[in-house]
């Protein structure tokens, strides 16, 4: 009985001095959460808004997705880790039989722009990525087109320089060694152009204005890299490069099509400017008298980029005498003729 007992006496002890150890962390971890919280209301540089969220974090911590965990660890405990394809999350960029395991973070990820998605704090190298995880057989294995275990193949494009793996191809892919990545579209549809850097259509050979590097810049819309960009680009009649989709967009803008770069017209619109004319010609302006505008204005061509101080003015717009285009604007130092 005596024994019982100072085994149970001891075993309280034990528990006691646990649940002590306990109450000191949480104490220790409440005052830390409760501090953190004061500086937030302190910070006058927030406000109300913004200093609800910052509270409700510290509260709630969002839960990490498994690409952001892999990264908050250690390098040691991301060596130890289990890799599985199961842990890459969801890709809408492209469609294949493997994911890869990023070299900087060793995280697993469906794509390079998967990868720079979901991760903030770097960017992935795409050239050194080495290792990739078989969507079939789970098998971690060095870069191909077929799996080491299985041999189901990968990709139906494949790319060992790039590494990139693509399947329903149906546009076409193929690599430019002289643009040092891969271009989508029919390889025999497309020549390298050296002094604007990149490859454009046979097509438009013998008729695109060549410019030294002109694709080496941002899109001058949504300012991505045109040179590396997934997306289309075209050529404005300025000479100026812009994404297909972005230059949709100055469409449906609802004025007139301009190139944000020098503000010319970004094709010819020379049907639209005669147009605009015939609405002029149906509804002339009444006498400046009665209306107070101006008779004349001096305006400044976008696109001929010539002036004329005595343009004839209608609020529909006002045409240039040199080149008839309606891309004009009212000079700020104009002197108005009435």
């Amino acid at each position: 009985i005596i024994q019982e007992f100072n085994e149970s006496s001891n075993s309280y002890s034990i528990l006691q001095q646990t649940l002590n150890e306990i109450i000191e962390v949480d104490h220790d971890a409440i005052m830390t959460t409760q501090e953190a919280i004061r500086e937030i209301q302190r910070d006058t540089t927030l406000d109300s808004t913004s200093k609800s969220k910052a509270i409700r974090d510290i509260q709630m911590p969002p839960k990490k997705t498994e690409a952001q965990h892999m990264i908050s660890l250690s390098d040691d405990e991301r060596s130890a880790a289990v890799l599985t394809w199961k842990d890459a999350p969801k890709c809408s960029h492209y469609e294949c039989n493997c994911v890869i395991i990023a070299a900087c973070c060793n995280s697993v990820f469906q794509c390079r722009i998967c990868h720079d998605d979901h991760i903030s704090s770097h960017k992935i190298d795409r050239f050194a990525t080495a290792r990739v995880i078989c969507k079939s057989c789970d098998t971690v294995q060095p870069i191909s087109n077929e799996c080491i275990n299985c041999s189901i193949e990968f990709s139906d494009y494949y790319c060992n320089i790039c590494k990139l793996w693509k399947s329903n191809d149906s546009r076409g892919t193929f690599h430019c060694d002289k643009c040092g990545i891969c271009r989508i579209g029919i390889k025999e549809n497309y020549f390298h152009c050296s002094p604007c850097g990149l490859c454009i259509p046979i097509s438009t050979a013998n008729d695109h204005l060549c410019l030294i590097d002109k694709y080496k810049q941002d899109c001058p819309v949504c300012r991505n890299d045109l040179q590396t960009s997934r997306e289309a680009v075209v050529t404005m009649l300025c000479g100026h490069p812009i994404h297909q989709e972005c230059l949709s967009q100055l469409f449906s803008s609802g004025s007139i099509p301009r190139c944000p770069m020098c503000k010319k017209s970004v094709q010819n619109f020379d049907t639209f400017w005669d147009s605009i004319q015939n609405e002029i010609d149906a509804q002339p302006m009444p006498p400046a008298a009665e209306t107070g505008a101006p008779e004349f204005v001096q305006i400044i061509c976008n696109d001929c980029e010539t002036s004329n101080p005595s343009a004839p003015f209608h609020f529909l717009g006002i045409r240039c005498q040199e080149c008839a285009s309606f891309n004009t604007t009212i000079s700020s130092k104009a002197q108005v003729i009435t």
